[in-house]
């Protein structure tokens, strides 16, 4: 079938109105040893990542390689080094980069931390913010120990406001309940720990568009997965300006074939 003018407006109009993915994955794949996150999913994911440091002046989430050995941490070093001690993943299953709260300010002036290293207990805070609400909520985490569990948790937020709803680390550590999962197992230091997303509707709430994850001491998050509700949003800038040209040019030969 040989599409006519008006058709392709049609399409492409409606291309430009349609809504972006609706759901989002990142290991922070790519980035080097000690460098510093902030902004660099904003525009391909509406996501802005931060920290919060409880115990330190500055706040920098920072990239761990796991991968590596003789780091500042060898508690985050996983295969490439060594296999994990505990948890609900495979020994050598390989996580390469995480995130962590960084300690210290070794060298990171010019946005790559010299000495990756995460903050020790009272820890800190990794904040997602999204630009839009989202449905559920999920990451792996290595290195949490069972004591720190119980203080670590899962802040959810919308808007402004005080956090919606808070998750404990610790309610993840058992055999039955809403979020419980048997094969959850943080024994102690090295341990690696897929978590279950966590949905809207669990928590009894409409959405949310920040997290914040408050390790209670060291550790890190990696393959960070959310998803958002489905339905028409406004276009992104950058597509928008890609698609002005085109439909500018096929308005005008609309015009004239009129």
């Amino acid at each position: 079938m040989r599409l006519n003018t008006t058709t392709l407006l049609a399409l492409l109009g409606a291309l430009a109105l349609s809504s972006p993915a609706q759901a989002g994955f990142i290991d922070f794949g790519g980035f080097g040893h000690g460098q510093v996150i902030d902004d660099q999913f904003l525009a391909s994911d509406g996501l802005t990542i931060s920290a919060d440091n409880h115990s330190k002046s500055f706040d920098l989430a920072v990239v761990f390689d796991s991968s590596l050995t003789s780091t500042a941490d060898d508690d985050l070093e996983g295969p490439g080094g060594r296999a994990w001690a505990a948890g609900n993943v495979a020994v050598d299953t390989v996580f390469g980069n995480l995130l962590i709260v960084q300690e210290n300010l070794t060298g990171c002036s010019d946005g790559v931390c010299n000495s990756p290293d995460d903050q020790a207990p009272p820890g800190g805070d990794l904040i997602f913010a999204f630009d839009a609400e989202i449905q559920s909520f999920g990451f792996d985490v290595v290195d949490i120990e069972s004591i720190q569990a119980a203080g670590a948790r899962v802040l959810f937020f919308s808007g402004a406001g005080p956090a919606i709803a808070t998750v404990s680390f610790a309610d993840f550590e058992c055999a039955v309940g809403l979020l419980c999962d048997a094969s959850v197992d943080f024994a102690g230091n090295n341990s690696a720990n897929h978590l279950a997303n966590i949905t809207a509707a669990a928590l009894g709430v409409a959405g949310f568009d920040r997290v914040v994850v408050d390790l209670n001491g060291s550790g890190a998050v990696d393959n960070v997965r959310w998803s958002s509700a489905a339905g028409p949003q406004v276009p992104e800038p950058g597509l928008a300006w890609l698609m002005a040209p085109a439909l500018a040019m096929l308005a005008r030969r609309a015009h004239r074939n009129a």
